[in-house]
């Protein structure tokens, strides 16, 4: 802690409901340029906790902890292992899962994932990248993993004024074998999306596998996982991605299994499409980047989930997500519903799901819950 600020009352009402972030119109301090961890009072000095501080971000505050105890690196041990400890039950499941989500976690703008004996890391900001050593110190003593990899490839750095960059911090091991439920799949840490892969949809994956029949369409199917734990229920598997390495690690994945691999961009697949479907997956990037954007996001699933529902067979089932923060469970689910009425396709709902239980909703943080996906199935 290399500093006192003062926020409003506004924003130290806010705090205390569980909402960590502060804004720059409701910090009263004059602007350090070190970040770092400072110490936050109201406008009457009363002491509200601790929190990073980063000197070029809109988000000025995120909030730690209203304990005034010294952060450091045992402080840092306790929480991870704290989160460790709430997630250890899931390793029945998978061997692969967060171990700290960020403000969910009390650990704001830091993500910790454990891929089997590969834990990655990632800091998206200013504040938080001053205690990076420290964290990195508390997961090798605790824990003892193969290796460590930094993945800091992340947009929002670049306006904490931060680089972008992958590395290995410890170790040299990039490759590793993760379990999630019946399957295995190989995962190149370093080299993968995200924190080397999509974690937080692992429950939404174990379900399409109870709701999967017949011929199955799998769209944005990345390196294959969720058309893997599909193909022993379909009677035939077909799975779109644009991406050509993606492509290539889902075949290797699929091994055996009867799966017909297409590269190509979906919505140029699903226009030009002969087929139909029992069961169509879609799992499309974000398309809104904030509440700027979301009538054009809106568009996009409105388009993409009408050509979806167009190829699919009388009782079939859609399975459909999205991750924009800023669309709702409510609006995307109105979504679906208008795409269904215009198409003159009535439907009943078999599984409303979020991301999994690894990527905890902090309460007071609306933006801490992204991804939603439904599963509806036609009547005709």
């Amino acid at each position: 802690m290399f500093a006192s600020v003062i926020i409003t009352a506004a924003a130290s009402k806010k705090i205390q409901g569980g909402y960590p972030w502060v804004f720059e119109r409701d910090f009263l301090s004059r602007r350090h340029p070190r970040a770092g961890i400072v110490a936050v009072h109201d406008r009457r000095g009363r002491f509200i906790g601790q929190a990073f501080y980063s000197p070029l971000s809109k988000i000025v505050l995120r909030f730690i902890t209203p304990s005034k105890k010294e952060i450091d690196g045992p402080f840092w041990r306790t929480l991870i292992k704290k989160g460790y400890e709430r997630r250890k039950n899931l390793e029945g499941t998978s061997n692969a899962f967060r171990v700290v989500n960020a403000e969910g976690d009390f650990i704001p703008s830091v993500i910790i994932d454990k891929y089997n004996d590969i834990w990655s890391i990632q800091t998206t900001s200013a504040g938080a990248e001053t205690q990076k050593e420290g964290i990195v110190s508390s997961i090798l003593e605790g824990f003892q993993p193969a290796s460590i990899i930094e993945k800091n490839n992340i947009e929002v750095r670049r306006q904490e004024g931060l680089p972008l960059f992958e590395k290995i911090l410890h170790g040299n091991k990039i490759m590793t074998t993760i379990r999630e439920g019946a399957r295995s799949f190989t995962v190149n840490v370093l080299q993968g999306q995200k924190t080397g892969a999509y974690l937080d949809y692992r429950a939404i994956r174990l379900q399409a596998a109870t709701l999967c029949k017949g011929n199955a369409l799998d769209l944005f199917c990345y390196e294959g996982w969720l058309c893997c734990h599909i193909a022993p229920r379909a009677t035939r598997v077909t799975a779109v991605d644009s991406s050509p390495e993606a492509i290539q690690r889902a075949r290797s994945n699929a091994g055996s299994l009867p799966i017909d691999f297409i590269e190509g961009d979906v919505f140029d697949f699903l226009e030009e499409c002969k087929e139909s479907y029992d069961f169509i997956h879609l799992d499309p990037p974000s398309f809104a980047k904030g509440k700027r954007n979301r009538a054009t996001a809106i568009k996009g699933y409105e388009k993409i989930n009408t050509l979806a529902l167009k190829l699919l067979n009388p009782r079939g089932i859609l399975l459909t997500s999205s991750c924009s923060h800023s669309i709702s469970e409510g609006i995307f689910e109105n979504t679906i519903k208008r795409c269904c009425e215009r198409l003159g396709r009535r439907y009943k709902i078999l599984y409303r799901g979020l991301q999994d239980r690894d990527h905890p909703v902090l309460r007071g943080l609306p933006e801490s819950l992204y991804l939603k996906a439904i599963g509806i199935e036609l009547d005709h």
